[in-house]
């Protein structure tokens, strides 16, 4: 509806007893939105569907407050902000993907605030009851994302994947688009942290991760349009760590004592033009970027074409001494499009370097 819409009924749109597809299912609040109601978009020979809920503004939360009232039939909102239910999304998991999107329409501003738990790990499989639910949940918000504490967390034990996706549609922003302040966990689907659609006005940390992100054998993807900090560990089993920022100058920054690492066949790629492996002044830097296996690969390049320097250079090193010592890899890899240049030390616990164009 134009203003408040209220859910509290059931829809299905399942594939068909012989084949077919489950169906897409959109509830949607121009305002507001309180969804209380039930979907399945099962499908027992074919591909789940997706219900999606777009309201402006979403807060997850464990009370369900609708802010609205109901006056001659009418739903009026009485703030900007919808709510919903985390076990009402928990349900909604057991039969279907789940996409919460936001937009900067209704006069909110398009945020969504994740203020209690979403976990996921039993359901319907194909149709069929089944122990592992690998359904995936989507927070899309044109503007942020953020969490209310550390036990607010994200957690599928399916190979679903976990989509956070904040500053959309080239809004501007002047803050923090994602704030990860609970951990988020899945267990082989692809986490998802992008804030590479924001529009920056200043140099800002577009994504800050608080609080851990791990995996198992699946991706870690965090991409953004600017700086991007670390003040918690971010650790795959075997899967690939992209850290990734489109930005001009853009910095990676992981904050002293944490670790990114991953195993087995996994690699690690740090994109930025300055590229932190712990804070503050040499010595002293003791954050850590891990490929342990004995194919583990490290990959540092720049957002930019400009040129590459490495160790004690005064200027804009992508990576200054005590960084380099702070890798631990089989293979290191500092590239770009331009013309590279290093300067200083070249140790730490790699057994190649290369410096190369790729």
């Amino acid at each position: 509806s134009d203003q408040a819409t209220s859910f509290a009924g059931a829809i299905s749109a399942q594939g068909g007893a012989a084949g077919g597809n489950g169906g897409f299912v959109e509830v949607s609040g121009k305002q507001t939105l309180a969804f209380t109601g039930t979907v399945t978009t099962a499908a027992a020979f074919g591909a789940e569907g997706t219900l999606l809920l777009d309201p402006t503004d979403v807060t997850i939360n464990n009370t369900a407050t609708t802010n609205e009232t109901l006056s001659s039939g009418t739903y009026t909102p009485s703030t900007n902000t919808s709510t919903i239910l985390n076990t009402d999304i928990v349900t909604a998991l057991a039969s279907n993907n789940v996409v919460i999107s936001t937009s900067s329409g209704g006069g909110g501003t398009g945020n969504i605030a994740v203020n209690a738990p979403i976990v996921w790990d039993t359901g319907m499989d194909n149709g069929s009851p089944s122990s592992v639910n690998n359904h995936s949940l989507t927070l899309n918000a044109i503007g942020t994302i953020t969490f209310g504490n550390n036990t607010d967390f994200i957690s599928t034990s399916g190979t679903g994947n976990i989509t956070l996706t904040a500053g959309g549609s080239g809004v501007a922003t002047t803050g923090t688009a994602i704030q990860v302040g609970a951990p988020i966990t899945a267990h082989g689907g692809t986490i998802t942290i992008s804030a590479e659609d924001a529009t920056v006005t200043s140099q800002i940390d577009l994504v800050q991760i608080a609080a851990t992100v791990s995996n198992t054998t699946g991706d870690i993807d965090v991409l953004t349009n600017y700086n991007i900090l670390l003040n918690a560990g971010i650790t795959s089993t075997s899967g690939n760590i992209n850290l990734v920022s489109f930005g001009q100058n853009s910095l990676i920054t992981i904050g002293n004592g944490f670790t990114v690492q991953t195993g087995g066949a996994g690699s690690i790629l740090l994109q930025g033009d300055s590229v932190s492996i712990g804070t503050g002044a040499e010595p002293g830097r003791t954050g850590h970027v891990v490929a342990d296996s004995s194919q583990g690969k490290v990959t540092v390049q720049p957002s930019s074409s400009a040129p590459i320097y490495v160790g004690t250079f005064t200027g804009f090193p992508i990576l200054v001494d005590e960084d380099v010592a702070n890798i631990t890899a089989n293979t290191l890899v500092i590239g770009s499009d331009g013309v590279h240049s290093v300067n200083g030390y070249m140790g730490g616990n790699t057994t190649s370097h290369t410096i190369s164009d790729n």
